[in-house]
């Protein structure tokens, strides 16, 4: 844990989706603009310490997978 506290929050923010489920969607929408052909989604918003915040986390993320399938 101590190694993934020293990752700065920009360097996330650029190499992972995030965001509300609509922001998702746009990023996803830009990275398949620029190229991306296969995108593998998980959640690991549940990997939180914060079991309410982690299971919150589940149907914004089924409605990203919804989105996807769209595209």
């Amino acid at each position: 844990m101590s190694y993934l506290a020293k990752i700065p929050t920009p360097v996330l923010r650029e190499f992972l989706l995030n965001g509300t489920a609509e922001e998702v969607l746009e990023q996803a929408a830009e990275w398949r603009d620029a190229g991306v052909r296969y995108l593998v989604a998980a959640n690991i918003s549940i990997m939180q310490r914060s079991l309410r915040k982690g299971l919150a986390s589940v149907l914004p993320f089924n409605r990203i997978v919804r989105g996807l399938r769209k595209f």
